[in-house]
């Protein structure tokens, strides 16, 4: 009887250190979520600086008042990034990297606009690639890119991987783009560059249609949650070739506008925009839930210690 007492006690032990390890694990990767979500709005606030401050630096200086009050956007971003590092530094691992990306923004903030406008876009391009960078190194730190659930891991890897990059590719053509407008003439490096772009942002946009087909066939909950967001992405993108080819890429001669064709761009993204919010909630509320169940599950062995305990002791008692 004894034995069988102390088996029991052993493996009810065992099961909740396993839990212990479980939700340590998922408050790794809510603490990862957290950051993501401020890096990906960092990387939206400095692909917007950098596509209008080449539009101002080809001409368009009525932009400055609005590059200005986005400057302020990725200050307060960067504020809140630090703000996580310091309560979760040491999940996160990411101080260096934060600090250099803090300096090299604010320098390129300070100095932008006296700048010759290819210097400008090159060094806002390599803050995007370092941002991107973090992105990566963030869900290695916090365990999001080894999610063992399917349809988590599917969702982590178009929040974290696929989206970012077709975003990226879509700040470059917007930016891009946006000066060859604001001049009314296209060079032959402009059309390779843009063709590239829109090649990547091909191969990304396949990549995120066949994750979801297999998401779909997985569970059809999620086409319920996910189909109408999702063709939003998609019908914006498809909009936004067209008009990159149709009116930059094939036209006898330029006539969209800078602001238009920018606009484009940015109602684009902000397609891709709200669905990487929506698959970041849908993270979000799983692991929420994930932590709750583990933690009542918890709850529930500790009472099965209790219980086994008490009736030893009565046991004990009555002998």
């Amino acid at each position: 009887m004894v034995f069988v007492f102390v088996l029991s006690i052993f493996f009810t032990i065992q099961i909740i250190s396993y839990i212990d390890v479980d939700v340590k694990n998922i408050k790794h990767e809510q603490a990862g979520l957290l950051y993501e979500k401020k890096l990906f709005s960092l990387l939206l606030s400095v692909q917007t600086t950098r596509g209008m401050s080449n539009a101002y630096l080809n001409g368009k200086t009525e932009l400055a008042t609005k590059i200005e009050e986005e400057k302020s956007v990725s200050n307060r971003i960067l504020q809140s990034l630090n703000s996580l590092e310091s309560e979760y530094g040491e999940i996160l691992q990411i101080r260096r990297s934060l600090d250099t990306l803090q300096s090299d923004i604010e320098n390129i903030n300070r100095i932008g606009l006296n700048q010759k406008s290819k210097t400008t876009f090159t060094a806002y391009t390599n803050i995007v690639e370092s941002i991107l960078t973090n992105m990566n190194d963030i869900a290695d730190n916090t365990h999001l890119t080894i999610d063992e659930n399917l349809v988590d891991n599917y969702l982590i890897r178009m929040m974290v991987l696929k989206i970012p990059e077709i975003i990226e590719s879509l700040g470059r053509s917007r930016g891009l783009g946006s000066g060859i407008a604001a001049k009314q003439t296209i060079n032959e490096s402009q059309q390779t560059a843009l063709k590239l772009f829109l090649q990547s942002i091909s191969v990304n946009k396949t990549s995120i249609e066949r994750a979801f087909s297999v998401l779909y066939r997985k569970d059809s909950h999620l086409e319920v949650e996910f189909s109408t967001v999702n063709k939003d992405a998609m019908d914006a993108l498809e909009n936004f070739i067209t008009a990159t080819e149709d009116e930059l890429l094939n036209a006898s001669s330029i006539r969209i506008g800078s602001t238009n064709y920018f606009s484009k761009g940015s109602q684009t993204i902000g397609a891709f925009k709200a669905l990487h919010h929506k698959i970041e909630q849908k993270l979000s509320n799983d692991m929420e839930i994930h932590v709750e169940s583990m933690e009542t599950e918890r709850l529930s062995e500790t009472l099965l210690i209790a219980v086994l305990l008490s009736a030893q002791c009565t046991d004990v008692r009555v002998n």
